[in-house]
């Protein structure tokens, strides 16, 4: 318990348990969300432009793709990609200006630090663009901007079309902007290669180096407390002569059996007419009761501005992944990435109790015998050049388990599922489907080194909220999950065999492996490879014969010297 409280006081989280919460109505306003790849994609209009971004929870900032640059997404061959436009600064409107900042100026949230100024001018200026890092699913991205003003504006229809207000304009004179004029591009993780035209950061104001938020004052000029995302993202599935020979298994929400016309011979999972909507001033009711975590504390930047929540015994196969070590991890939710992040040592407890086949794992320990599952791998963490490994799911051992998690210590609480079989994607580059479950520890989060972050965070990704409809409640400080998909595709059968353990070894069940015995504590003992048992080296007696004897011969010659010695005091004395 007292490792639990210094764990939660070190990242600024109480431990107040939330019991009730306030009734809510239904959302005031819908926002229907486009799909592109893994992300989400929303429409406004910034600096007179129209332009789709990517939704970030956990960045800051209207963050705007710079035309004819490297920002722009560029095609296979690393070029612009044809037809795209991104955000022409030539083209702002009136009233736009761009600030002039000095070398290693940067636009970040340092305390020590005096708050950043805009000296406003009418155009970009090369020598004002810095280096900021980012992370998403455990890839380290870098891009590089100039900080401006410029206005910002959305339609946000109402949730009752039939009102005399359908639809409420918001507009921002003034609103702080960032244009990207280079980023990393990972063509192997291409998170943001699109059809978005930058990422708007959902944060709060308190991860603003200008002490400002286009999102918050958004839900101020409705009166909005609460926020909700609705999600149902199309995951791409392998092509059907792949899987002719596979588990025939049928996603949660929709059928993995549907094939996606639109690409070549692959399948697509999610969703499939289902709508990916942001609920403002409210959430749904249709999913049923809401989860809630425990509400969090206020004052510092961080916590005051990302969607972090306090998560309980994560666990898969019956096996709880943080045993021993904490009750809780802080978790949060970053819609600007696909899979589910796990800390490393928690994602390699995870990936050894699952039917998987990691790049980086050892080989098991025996072959399998005939009908029976093979013993499971134990891999090894790391990263392939600039991303983590992803593990493959075997065929013949579908569905996947689910891994489920509480939002309070109470064992009698609800039990949240992320079925694994969910977050299962076809890589078309490698021709394998990939468990997108990524050991992520990121270095940096909107800019700061890794001593102003509360890393390595558990992150849900899009993916997992195809699983959970996400409510943010500003109110009490508090985050809620509803189980959308109560039917979820998921199975214990296929969980890798308890480990065998021989001799004086110790089972330990998060990580599915035998512990041998601490022999090192005791004198002259080893342990013995073959029983597990810490033995006697084997040329103790020999040593102990030697001793002996040693010890035998001193006591003699000790007794002659002393003989001689009184015959020559008796000489003497005579």
């Amino acid at each position: 318990m007292a490792r639990r409280r210094s764990l939660l006081a070190w990242l600024g989280l109480t431990t107040i348990a939330v019991s009730t919460q306030s009734v809510s109505a239904e959302p005031a306003y819908i926002i229907e969300m486009k799909e592109d790849g893994g992300q989400l994609l929303l429409p406004l209009t910034a600096a007179g432009q129209q332009v789709n971004l990517y939704l970030d929870s956990m960045g800051q900032g209207i963050r705007l793709f710079q035309y004819n640059t490297s920002a722009c997404p560029l095609d296979k061959g690393g070029k612009p990609a044809a037809g795209r436009v991104c955000f022409d600064p030539l083209k702002a409107e009136n009233g736009t200006c761009w600030c002039k900042t000095q070398i290693h100026q940067k636009c970040i949230v340092d305390p020590t630090r005096p708050s950043f100024k805009c000296a406003c001018m009418n155009q970009t200026d090369e020598h004002s663009f810095q280096e900021y890092p980012y992370s998403w699913d455990g890839v380290e991205y870098e891009e590089h901007r100039q900080e401006g003003t410029g206005s910002v504006s959305i339609d946000l229809p109402s949730a009752a079309p039939g009102s005399p207000s359908a639809v409420l304009h918001f507009a921002k004179e003034k609103a702080a902007l960032k244009l990207i004029n280079n980023r990393t591009q990972h063509q192997e993780w291409p998170l943001f290669m699109g059809a978005g035209d930058g990422l708007w950061g959902l944060s709060g104001r308190s991860l603003s180096c200008r002490n400002e938020s286009v999102f918050s004052d958004l839900l101020a000029s409705v009166n909005a407390t609460s926020f909700a995302f609705d999600v149902s993202i199309t995951i791409p599935t392998a092509p059907a002569d792949t899987r002719k020979d596979s588990h025939t298994r049928d996603h949660p929400i929709h059928s993995r059996r549907r094939l996606n016309k639109r690409k070549k011979g692959a399948a697509a999972l999610g969703g499939g007419g289902h709508k990916n909507e942001l609920h403002i001033g409210g959430w749904t009711k249709k999913y049923g009761p809401i989860a809630w975590s425990e509400r969090k504390q206020t004052g510092g930047f961080m916590q005051d501005a990302l969607p972090q929540f306090v998560l309980y015994h994560p666990s898969v196969c019956g096996a709880d992944l943080l045993y021993n070590d904490s009750s809780n991890w802080v978790a949060a939710v970053d819609t600007g990435a696909e899979c589910l992040g796990l800390p490393s040592f928690i994602w390699e407890r995870l990936m050894a109790w699952l039917p998987v086949d990691c790049p980086d794992g050892k080989p098991p320990a025996q072959p399998a015998k005939k009908g029976e599952r093979p013993p499971p791998q134990y891999p090894v963490w790391r990263y392939r050049d600039t991303h983590p490994t992803l593990c493959s799911p075997r065929k013949d051992a579908r569905p996947l388990p689910v891994f489920q998690f509480r939002l309070s210590e109470d064992e009698e609480g609800p039990r949240l599922n992320i079925p694994l079989e969910s977050l299962v994607r076809w890589n078309a580059s490698s021709k394998r489907e990939e468990l997108c479950v990524s050991g992520e520890a990121p270095a940096y989060i909107i800019g700061r080194p890794l001593e102003y972050t509360t890393s390595p965070y558990m992150t849900f990704g899009t993916y997992v909220l195809n699983n959970l409809y996400y409510v943010v409640n500003d109110a009490n400080n508090t985050i809620g999950f509803a189980q959308k998909n109560l039917k979820a595709a998921g199975s214990d059968a296929f969980c890798a065999m308890e480990a065998s353990c021989l001799g004086s070894q110790t089972y330990y069940r998060p990580r599915n492996v035998c512990l041998d015995p601490t022999c090192s504590k005791w004198y002259f003992k080893t342990l013995d490879a073959h029983t597990k048992e810490c033995r006697y080296f084997s040329s103790l007696p020999a040593m102990a014969v030697t001793i002996l004897v040693l010890l035998a011969c001193t006591d003699l010659w000790g007794h002659h010297l002393y003989k001689l010695a009184l015959q020559k005091a008796r000489a003497i004395c005579r």
